[in-house]
């Protein structure tokens, strides 16, 4: 019971993902998707009140199910394969989600694209330098170069 209940938590919390998604990334032409996707977009962006409370609350419940999990640790009721099995359901589930708050993944796909794409050095282009590719749009950014060093 007690992983069943973690696991909707998880995907509550992938729903909720995708209230963050950026407004101009299309994921899928698929009407249905489009529709759930306006009002989690709808939430994410213009019902900030209402979603810091669902924030909250899943941040709440999973802060809860940890410590759970820590007690029954303490107290020598769950095994360590219960434990993996835990985090490697949480690892799949999770994969599903939306990277909320990570404009920092499309920044570095956007620095592979320079180099495998354009043929040029994201050390001196950055996305600003190639206006008409679509990917710019749901970038932010634009305007730097690749931020590491080579090592």
């Amino acid at each position: 019971m007690f992983t069943v209940v973690y696991s909707l938590l998880l995907l509550f919390l992938i729903i909720y993902s995708y209230s963050q998604i950026d407004l101009n990334l299309t994921l899928s032409s698929n009407q249905l998707y489009q529709s759930i996707q306006q009002q989690l977009i709808y939430l994410g962006y213009f019902n900030r009140p209402l979603s810091t409370v669902v924030f909250t609350i899943l941040l709440f419940l999973l802060f809860t199910f940890y410590f759970f999990i820590l007690y029954l640790v303490n107290k020598k009721k769950v095994t360590l394969q219960k434990i993996l099995l835990l985090v490697v359901l949480t690892c799949v589930i999770l994969l599903f989600s939306y990277p909320a708050f990570s404009h920092d993944i499309f920044n570095y796909m956007f620095d592979a694209r320079i180099v495998t794409k354009y043929y040029q050095n994201p050390y001196f282009h950055s996305a600003l330098d190639f206006p008409n590719d679509l990917w710019t749009r749901f970038m932010h950014w634009t305007h730097r170069t690749y931020p590491y060093g080579p090592i």
